[in-house]
């Protein structure tokens, strides 16, 4: 079989040229173009002097996956072909894989002496949605004029719980934590309060939005072969669908699972099992997900059901909800006629129908509530990351190398 060795001689790097592996691999087509360059081939390997070798630079999020077959010094076909498929940092704890390759082509090339690959698909931050903005929103909240004025925040306010939120949400690199004295103004018990909240608005819209749609004898057709006909109460056509289990959304403990959480579609988000509080010899476990297959087969209104639930994530829901986004901004939306469009948007319950759960004449847990409430993603993604200990470093790194082993 002809060969055509990189320029490079000194890596001693070879593919094949064939029908089946040729340079139109682009895989092969960036590495070999990465031997010809020698700025960025010492960023991917290192000549050890003494031994004579090729050696590869520790890199900090990962080791380098460019593993030379010890006895031909060359990089297989089989080892090239596998590397992009690994799927690195494998998150067993909460069963969530973050795929992340290594991009040739993004190295840095000004700065030849770093050791470091850029990572792919490292969501940033969004800009820090500051108080003034939230004022702006909050005038248009469809409240009195006087508890408006209450509700507004004070950006001269000198509080120690709200200059910490802010230096956490103003700053770009992560903070300590901080423990606060009052248990109210903690952040976890902000985030499982909005959580809440957010719930009841989605349950309250959905349902509003289905007896909006249709009669209560359709409802009953919908509810029919799900529960038993003769058992169907006026609380079920009021309440089709049904509260998740609080579990699944009230025990997030990691930075990670709430972010997961803001990532999922309303359709995923509502058909996780129904609170054990119902009747289980009534409702099976997965009824939500039963409804809404039904609800998504109807043919009068399945393209409303389709965009609420299948368009929208969580994320998107509490940007409308906390009215930082409007309905109009979705291209679906835009494509219905005015009737549907007004039928969504009558039914939809923002944060201005809920204020009496949150404000409670206390203007400093609402102003620490609105500051991680508009700005919940980037709070997320500063937010300080516990620090792993040695032992599940060192299974993470077990783990990695059974993997790569595994894809040759």
């Amino acid at each position: 079989m002809d060969m055509d060795i990189c320029p490079n001689s000194e890596f001693g790097c070879s593919f094949p040229l064939n029908s089946i592996y040729d340079y139109n691999n682009s895989f092969l087509i960036e590495f070999e173009n990465y031997c010809d360059s020698n700025k960025r081939s010492d960023l991917l390997f290192r000549r050890n002097k003494d031994t004579n070798q090729n050696t590869f630079p520790l890199l900090t999020e990962f080791e380098n996956p460019f593993m030379m077959n010890q006895n031909k010094n060359e990089l297989s076909i089989d080892e090239a072909t596998n590397i992009k498929k690994i799927n690195f940092f494998k998150n067993n704890k909460n069963n969530s894989n973050i795929n992340k390759e290594i991009n040739l082509t993004s190295l840095d090339t000004n700065n030849p002496k770093s050791k470091q690959l850029l990572e792919i698909g490292k969501e940033l931050p969004p800009k820090f949605f500051p108080e003034n903005s939230i004022n702006v929103i909050i005038r248009n909240y469809d409240i009195t004029k006087e508890l408006k004025l209450k509700l507004l925040l004070d950006i001269n306010t000198k509080n120690n719980d709200i200059e910490q939120i802010k230096r956490v949400l103003e700053s770009d690199t992560k903070k300590r934590r901080k423990t606060y004295n009052n248990s109210l103004y903690r952040t976890d018990h902000i985030l499982t309060k909005l959580i809440n909240i957010m719930n009841l608005s989605l349950l309250s819209f959905i349902n509003n939005l289905i007896a909006a749609l249709y009669s209560k004898e359709k409802i009953y057709q919908i509810l029919n072969g799900t529960i038993l006909f003769n058992s169907i109460t006026q609380k079920d056509l009021k309440e089709v669908i049904k509260k998740n289990d609080y579990i699944f959304r009230g025990k997030l403990e990691t930075r990670e699972e709430k972010l997961n959480l803001l990532n999922l579609t309303l359709k995923k988000y509502f058909s996780e099992k129904i609170s054990p509080k119902y009747n289980k010899l009534k409702y099976s476990s997965n009824y939500n997900e039963l409804i809404i297959e039904k609800l998504l087969k109807d043919e009068t209104n399945k393209d409303i059901f389709d965009f609420i639930l299948n368009d929208l994530l969580i994320k998107d829901w509490l940007e409308i909800f906390l009215y930082k986004t409007d309905l109009k901004n979705f291209d679906k939306y835009n494509s219905f006629d005015k009737a549907k469009k007004n039928i969504i948007k009558e039914n939809i319950e923002r944060i201005d129908k809920y204020i009496d759960k949150i404000y409670k004449n206390d203007k400093i847990y609402f102003h620490c509530f609105s500051l991680i409430a508009y700005n919940l993603n980037r709070f997320l993604l500063i937010k300080e990351k516990r620090n792993k200990n040695k032992n599940e470093e060192k299974e993470n790194l077990k783990s990695f190398h059974e993997q790569f082993q595994n894809s040759k």
